[in-house]
């Protein structure tokens, strides 16, 4: 049987007027979008250093007009500097993106010429600019490595992140272990900008590549070789070991805490490091470390006014000193304890509640991993975090040491640092507790933070009780153990005992272990 399909009827007649249709050709490329928003903020970034500069200039010439400015000049240059950054991460284009480039290498040799002007006799001050040009260099270099794409340029900028971080670490132990006056605050600051441009420098390797790897596995051996030097010098000179010689010690296991962490394959490290990454892509962190900094700013601030100058002008009047420790007024105050009752709920709402609202947590307990290791590796995160969050308020201190030139007793940071560990351990794992309870990130939030008011509400319940009570009494006691206040107050005033931190650390425990058995039984469901 002949087909009865419909054919299609081909016309082979010549178009009228001998017109041509044009024959195909490739794809058309594409012209890479510019990034227009980005250029803009940048030029509100010159604007805004060239205007903060000069008010800043005229400022200190002594002209009473612009002197009453300067706080808005510094402003303008953060805000500047800040725009500037935003603009060097997005730029692609070749000229501009080198400039930036170039731009980070020429902070980070005026970084070290800054440096080096206190040893000629100039003002201390000097190391602290650098410093904060050493930390500039680093972002606009790591701005420029992101969108760079040549294999030569890359190579060249990577090895001299590399190098320059080698170079500050050795100059910063070297210098801590001839003299114990050089580690605080000179030697930590170089010791933390050298791990932070060897972090760097591995993070841009990459740790599949060989040297990247070496490099991660050297930082692990630059933190055993700060451990043993602090040790054998301890050995030698009684007096050493306490502050600087455990302060070496406690750098010493950054350096190995960071290079396990970077080479470490094991479950417990690579969700570790999935978390905290996970932390860096929400918005709200960053709102936490911006406000928590500004807070920081304000606590600093109201320091000042109220300790290093009235009092400090009373003292000098009547002719005695100023009393120590001086940091006890800093930290004990509103702004932070308050700052840590709302900070506490923001940063552990989402860690679970999260995962069970887009149901991957379900696909995570089916990978080979232990709940436990889910469990410890988020509150390992969040308690990494914890500790950054508080990072502006030492560095606070660290310039006031180096603007004043004055020296002040450091030795309550030492013990406020175990302390804050302690108790920020046992907060967060309370909030990790109720963010597995629900899949509401809201509700997560407010029954921690009900807990953390509770526990701010102890200290109040402690006093009203050493009035009614005595102080003596097994009930005042009791409360102190529990107040995170009463054990801050000691770690303050230079006293550090264990069985304080027992109550946190055991209820840090008892939180994740509840936790985990929260995780085991929805099997079961």
């Amino acid at each position: 049987m002949s087909s009865k399909g419909i054919t299609e009827t081909r016309d082979d007649r010549s178009p009228a007027g001998g017109w041509q249709a044009p024959g195909e050709s490739a794809p058309s490329l594409i012209r890479q979008e510019e990034p227009g928003f980005a250029r803009g903020v940048g030029l509100l970034g010159v604007f805004l250093l060239v205007v903060g500069a000069l008010v800043l200039i005229l400022g200190l010439r002594g002209n009473p007009f612009w002197t009453r400015y300067m706080g808005f000049s510094v402003l303008g240059l953060v805000l500047g500097t800040i725009c500037l950054l935003f603009h060097a991460v997005s730029e692609k284009e070749q000229q501009l993106r080198r400039l930036y480039g170039l731009l980070g290498a020429l902070c980070l040799v005026a970084g070290v010429v800054f440096m080096v002007l206190p040893l000629r006799g100039i003002s201390s001050a000097w190391f602290f600019y650098g410093a904060l040009a050493l930390m500039l260099g680093l972002l606009f270099l790591l701005s420029f490595l992101r969108n760079e794409e040549d294999v030569a340029w890359r190579t060249m900028a990577t090895r001299f992140v590399g190098g320059s971080g080698a170079l500050m670490s050795l100059i910063g132990i070297l210098g801590s272990t001839a003299h114990r006056e050089f580690l605080a605050p000179y030697g930590i600051v170089l010791i933390l900008l050298g791990l932070c441009y060897l972090w760097s420098f591995v993070a841009l390797q990459g740790t599949s590549d060989k040297i990247g790897y070496y490099a991660g596995i050297g930082i692990g051996v630059l933190g055993g070789l700060i451990i043993l030097s602090a040790v054998l010098r301890a050995c030698f000179d009684r007096g050493y070991l306490l502050p600087t010689g455990e302060r070496l010690i406690l750098l010493g296991i950054i350096h190995v805490l960071l290079s396990v962490a970077l080479i470490s394959e094991a479950p417990f490290v690579v969700l570790t490091r999935r978390e905290v990454s996970s932390m860096f892509y929400s918005p709200m962190v960053y709102f936490v470390l911006v406000g928590f900094t500004l807070i920081a700013w304000l606590g600093f601030s109201d320091f000042i006014r109220r300790v290093v100058l009235v009092q400090n002008m009373a003292r000098q009047m009547s002719g005695q000193p100023m009393y120590e420790p001086i940091i006890e007024d800093y930290f004990i105050n509103w702004q932070p304890v308050v700052a840590v009752v709302f900070m506490v709920p923001v940063l552990t709402m989402r860690l679970l509640s999260e995962e069970r609202r887009t149901a991957t947590l379900e696909v995570l307990l089916t990978a080979p991993v232990k709940e436990s290791t889910v469990v410890l590796s988020k509150f390992a995160a969040a308690l990494i975090f914890f500790l950054l969050a508080w990072l502006p308020w030492g560095l606070y201190l660290v310039a006031m040491r180096v603007e004043t030139g004055t020296a002040f007793d450091t030795r309550p940071l030492d013990s406020f640092f175990y302390a804050l560990v302690a108790s920020g351990a046992g907060f967060l794992a309370m909030g990790v507790f109720f963010s597995s309870l629900t899949r509401n990130q809201i509700a997560a939030a407010v029954l921690t933070g009900a807990g953390m008011l509770l526990m701010f509400g102890l200290f109040f319940a402690w006093r009203q009780a050493s009035r009614d009570w005595g102080q003596t009494d097994t009930r005042t006691l009791l409360l102190a153990q529990v107040s995170f206040l009463n054990l801050w107050i000691d770690s303050l005033s230079g006293k550090l005992i264990p069985k304080n931190l027992l109550f946190h650390l055991s209820a840090a425990v008892f939180w994740l272990f509840l936790t985990v058995k929260v995780l085991e039984a929805r099997k079961w469901t």
